[in-house]
């Protein structure tokens, strides 16, 4: 990667060396929202910032979260709503460059080689186009699409190594075709609501060319240490037996309107103010069309956190943090 200009190296000083160290063990850099709430209170850090809203004071405390809502690893997906994955890569490299302002390069140096990288991103590459009416399934054959997607997010993982970094946490995808926006879409179709199975073919495509790429990403980058959440098989393993962990409802969201409360009409306040809100949302797995319940990201953060090898490995993201 490109080496920042030495004469920046010691320049602005705002912080000590000293209460950097205090830090250095658990500091990280986010691409997902899905349960980073849960994962910073693991690793006993405050909520992790956003990058536009932070001071370079947060840097050195709580890491930062580059993520953004409906984001894709494809600038294409959602073009103009959100910050592309090539663009919060880009917000990383001005955030590495402020550290090193603030505490100079060998320090900088120091935080993004401890720091663990998390990434969930890829859902919305795949579900965007399908809302969108997309005909971007028509001209791509499904494992060139795929073979897109995952490039561009092994790509950012190593540019980061290039920046640095070494440790990294990365989720799958888990089952799509399962989530209550396409059971409806399912009823819409004349279906009786069942997963939408070539929308899952997409995301399985998907899990086994990721943990391929990082295998040998593993074999090929200097110290590369990750962790790989399966999502996919976690959910699978709810939603075919709800009550083991929990949960009552897994098919129907708790917020929504149409079959399976499917449509996001959640709050009444995107074109349809007619919605229907569950009495305990800990009951179910969604809370809305696409989201998972409070209770289920904590469920799916712990079994990231200190998860069997079946699930999160080759380490899972406790290690990372002790390594």
């Amino acid at each position: 990667m490109e080496v920042e200009e030495e004469e920046e190296e010691e320049e602005r000083k705002l912080c000590s060396l000293n209460n950097w160290r205090r830090y250095r063990w658990r500091w990280w850099w986010c691409w997902t929202y899905c349960f980073q709430f849960f994962a910073a209170e693991f690793a006993k850090l405050s909520l992790i910032p956003p990058y536009l809203q932070t001071g370079y004071h947060e840097f050195l405390t709580n890491g930062v979260n580059f993520a953004s809502g409906g984001a894709g690893a494809l600038a294409e997906t959602n073009t103009g709503l959100v910050i592309d994955l090539k663009m919060q890569f880009k917000n990383f490299r001005k955030a590495k460059k402020h550290l090193r302002l603030n505490i100079g390069k060998r320090a900088a140096r120091r935080v993004v080689k401890n720091a663990v990288y998390l990434f969930g991103i890829g859902n919305n590459d795949y579900l965007s186009p399908l809302t969108n009416n997309s005909s971007i399934f028509k001209l791509y054959a499904p494992q060139d699409y795929v073979a897109m997607v995952v490039g561009n997010i092994t790509s950012v993982v190593q540019k980061i190594h290039g920046e640095g970094g070494r440790k990294f946490g990365i989720l799958n995808l888990g089952p799509l075709g399962c989530l209550p926006r396409l059971r409806a879409a399912n009823v819409a179709a004349g279906g009786n609501g069942e997963c939408v199975e070539q929308v899952t073919a997409l995301a399985k495509l998907h899990n086994v060319l990721l943990s391929q790429k990082l295998q040998l990403l593993q074999k090929r980058l200097k110290d590369f240490k990750y962790s790989y959440f399966d999502v996919f098989t976690a959910s699978m393993a709810t939603v075919q037996n709800p009550s083991k962990f929990g949960f009552k409802e897994v098919k129907s969201a708790c917020c929504g309107s149409g079959p399976f409360r499917g449509y996001f009409s959640c709050g009444g306040k995107r074109g349809m103010k007619e919605y229907e809100l569950c009495d305990n949302p800990k009951d179910y797995l969604f809370f809305d069309a696409n989201h998972p319940t409070e209770a289920a990201n904590l469920q799916s953060a712990e079994a990231m956190w200190g998860g069997p090898p079946n699930i999160t490995g080759p380490y899972n993201l406790q290690s990372l943090f002790l390594l």
